[in-house]
């Protein structure tokens, strides 16, 4: 997922401002665990980051209201895989949180950056910890792109708005079959 590009962004704000208050929850399970634990401890990043594992969707919720900022750090697969839609970036939205993410694969439909969010290069640590450092320093523009995006997933992105969208698509495949 990338998050070894978040803990270089850590990293780089840590050492370039020491004042900065700095607390990065990372949740959940996967196979990049241990080498994530590797690379938090080469970096000396046990004060300020935590990796607590798998959360419940309650314990999702709780962080996502407790959190300043959710930073997704997508990055393209081995495979060529790349984030599709971003779940859980429209669940920090939803929950009022300003959303910093890589702009790859579907993203960049529900952040828009500047007004939604913030987009940063996929794989950039250094633009990533720049983009952090921008909301820190700029408390009201976070907080009108977290509303603008709270907004934004209530009116595009909920389960009512995909249903009708949906069901539009079948009507118009309907109306073309019948003539």
């Amino acid at each position: 997922k990338g998050w070894e590009v978040l803990l270089h962004a850590v990293d780089r704000l840590r050492k370039g401002h020491p004042r900065l208050a700095l607390e990065c929850i990372i949740l959940g399970e996967g196979p990049e665990r241990g080498r994530l634990e590797r690379v938090l401890r080469k970096l000396e990043l046990e004060d300020v980051v935590s990796m607590p594992g798998s959360a419940s969707t309650d314990e999702v919720i709780e962080q996502l209201d407790r959190a300043t900022i959710y930073v997704q750090p997508s990055i393209v697969g081995e495979s060529g895989a790349e984030e599709g839609q971003g779940l859980a970036i429209l669940e920090a939205l939803s929950r009022d949180c300003a959303v910093i993410a890589s702009s790859i694969g579907g993203i960049p439909e529900s952040i828009k950056d500047m007004e939604t969010g913030l987009l940063f290069q996929s794989g950039d640590s250094i633009q990533l910890s720049e983009k952090i450092l921008f909301l820190f320093r700029n408390q009201e523009s976070a907080q009108r792109m977290a509303s603008r995006g709270r907004s934004f997933v209530i009116s595009e992105r909920t389960q009512a708005i995909w249903f009708q969208k949906v069901k539009k698509v079948y009507e118009s495949i309907s109306l073309e079959n019948k003539e």
